[in-house]
């Protein structure tokens, strides 16, 4: 296993981090999350027009190639800079799509959400699911004019503006399919919301909602296989985007460490708070480390993938609570204001802790 990065990734990562700090800044994100719909039109459009949405996908569907090492680095960067727009949603459904789709699905909407004329929402979490292997309540039954869906779903990413939602649901056989249904379907309430962390977030009820034949991606019932797959291409994202966070919680403490003066002298004089800066920086290499080993394990299919994704995951939830609890404490009061980045972060950092799997829960995998 190479954990070398080719020039390809070397550029993408210089690339994406160049975008981030110079074209998404504190007041440009300000900007996205006090817009009415909790991001703009526009900086979507721009991650587009970077190619961010093809990374992973097949050039042939319009992608730039790569795999999930490269999702790994683009949401990184991304992560570093807290943004708000559509990312890692799109990264679902497109590989959904590319897991199963058939031809002429892929053909009719991979091109859409690489471009970013299409958004699409992963919508499979539901009320009272705290696992990433809680049972799918939500029911599709076939009926004369294709599928009838009836159920909840919560905490959909994007899922209010969403034009088109994918939806899981289980089948009268027992399997669990995912299924287009577009925005404007009659029986389907969206409520949207931000959550702690200002990113926007819907539930849904579909109520009687019918769509038709064509709406089931693939031409498979039991889509369990690739829900699986894409739980654990999730698990890669939420540790990537935290190793990204975590490096800006570090830059922005250690920059405060050299500029604060206490007792005539720098903060960063101060034995006490070395160790501290040290510990935390000693988390995020390990992170990224591990966060890596994980995204390659993933690509190759390799021996211990389980394994690798839940020690990844306990690693970057221990790590975001200490990088991100050491980062209000060594800036005081200050840490947790509305106007401090450190705040932002760091609400952040919490949310993402209880994404793709508590630390409970992954713990409880590893011990088998």
């Amino acid at each position: 296993m190479n954990f070398e990065l080719d020039e390809g990734q070397r550029l993408l990562k210089k690339s994406l981090e160049r975008w981030a700090r110079e074209a998404y800044d504190a007041p440009s994100r300000q900007r996205s999350t006090t817009d009415p719909q909790g991001w703009r039109h526009a900086v979507w459009q721009e991650m587009a027009g970077l190619g961010l949405y093809g990374v992973g996908l097949d050039e042939a569907h319009g992608g730039l190639g790569g795999g999930a090492a490269d999702l790994m680095l683009a949401t990184q960067a991304l992560g570093g800079a807290l943004v708000v727009e559509p990312w890692r949603a799109t990264v679902w459904c497109a590989r959904a799509l590319s897991v199963l789709g058939t031809p002429v699905q892929q053909t009719q909407w991979l091109a859409q959400l690489v471009e970013g004329r299409s958004l699409m929402a992963w919508a499979h979490a539901e009320p009272g699911g705290r696992t990433p292997s809680s049972p799918v309540h939500t029911r599709a039954q076939r009926v004369p004019e294709g599928w009838r869906l009836d159920g909840q779903k919560v905490l959909v990413q994007h899922g209010e503006a969403a034009d088109t939602l994918l939806v899981s649901a289980t089948t009268e056989s027992g399997g669990v399919a995912l299924f287009f249904v577009p925005a404007d379907s009659a029986g389907l309430v969206r409520r949207g919301y931000r959550t702690h962390d200002d990113l926007p977030n819907a539930d849904l009820r579909l109520q009687s909602v019918v769509v038709g034949e064509g709406a089931l991606l693939g031409e498979t019932e039991d889509a369990g296989a690739a829900i699986s797959a894409i739980e654990r291409l999730g698990v890669v994202l939420a540790t990537a985007e935290a190793v990204g966070l975590m490096r800006e919680l570090l830059a922005l403490t250690l920059e405060h460490l050299r500029t604060r003066q206490q007792f005539g002298a720098p903060l960063a004089s101060f034995q006490v708070l070395q160790h501290r800066a040290v510990d935390m920086a000693v988390a995020v290499e390990q992170t990224e480390s591990m966060a890596l080993l994980a995204a390659l394990s993933l690509d190759e299919d390799a021996d211990g993938l389980a394994t690798a994704l839940s020690q990844a995951k306990v690693q970057c939830n221990q790590a975001l609570r200490l990088v991100g609890q050491q980062s209000v404490q060594l800036h005081g009061a200050m840490g947790i204001t509305e106007e401090s980045r450190i705040g932002v972060l760091f609400r952040r950092a919490t949310v993402l802790e209880s994404e793709c799997g508590s630390t409970a829960y992954h713990l409880g995998c590893l011990a088998g």
